[in-house]
């Protein structure tokens, strides 16, 4: 069992669905269980945003979206007060597919989230995979998604992954390529890709911040505040993209 605040990813069996009764009799005892922690135990800041996190996926799991929502929602305030942006990212991706009235939103806001931040580049790419199941199949917006998905695995993927993450990036673009334009063949995407002006990182970036407007209709932080804390913390500028 768990220590208090430590959270695991839930067996793949149980994530892909719940096969068994005893894959939801189980899931229901974690959920209670983790509730008392919450409810009832001394946890610092760190530990209780675990336990939130790991509730809200169970609940997300068992089906029950208002309550998954309401657990990542309070999961994302206690992340970018700790300035834990992954588990942010993390927290609106779980209210996202929670299938609420402010999913779309929460969908919106980790993508900033997930491009502004030098976050687990593969949470990033679900992020942006995400967006592109959002989109009809003939959108700009999963084109601009899928290509800045790919230039992100570029820059930010660590050495001894990159070569994955870049090919998943890349069978993204394929897959949205296809659908947009009914192209398969590397030449047509590279054509494809340069008629959409989908080449320039910059040109990408200002659209995905027009997206990511359009789609959020609240916003729960301020992105203001969180630039100037990233520019505190990164004196140089650094390098990494910024929707704006």
């Amino acid at each position: 069992m768990a220590q208090i605040g430590q959270t695991r990813p839930l067996p793949d069996h149980i994530t892909r669905g719940l096969e068994t009764a005893e894959d939801h009799s189980f899931l229901q005892k974690r959920a209670l269980e983790l509730r008392a922690r919450l409810r009832y135990t001394e946890l610092d800041a760190a530990a209780r945003l675990a336990i939130q996190l790991e509730l809200a996926e169970i609940l997300l799991t068992l089906d029950e979206g208002p309550k998954a929502y309401a657990a990542a929602r309070e999961a994302l305030d206690a992340s970018l007060m700790q300035e834990r942006y992954e588990s942010a990212v993390q927290a609106c991706l779980f209210m996202y597919r929670s299938e609420q009235q402010h999913s779309i939103s929460a969908l919106g806001q980790g993508l900033w989230l997930a491009v502004a931040c030098p976050i687990d580049p593969e949470l990033s790419l679900e992020m942006l995979r995400a967006l592109i199941e959002e989109t009809p199949a003939d959108s700009d917006g999963a084109a601009v998604a899928a290509m800045l998905g790919y230039f992100l695995m570029e820059m930010r993927a660590p050495e001894d992954n990159q070569e994955r993450l870049v090919f998943l990036a890349r069978q993204l673009v394929a897959e949205v390529a296809e659908r947009h334009r009914g192209i398969t063949d590397d030449e047509s995407i590279s054509i494809w890709a340069q008629m959409h002006e989908l080449d320039d990182v910059d040109q990408l970036l200002e659209r995905m911040a027009v997206i990511i407007d359009a789609i959020t209709e609240v916003w729960w932080f301020d992105r203001d505040a969180l630039r100037a804390r990233f520019a505190a913390k990164d004196a140089d500028g650094g390098n990494d993209p910024d929707p704006s």
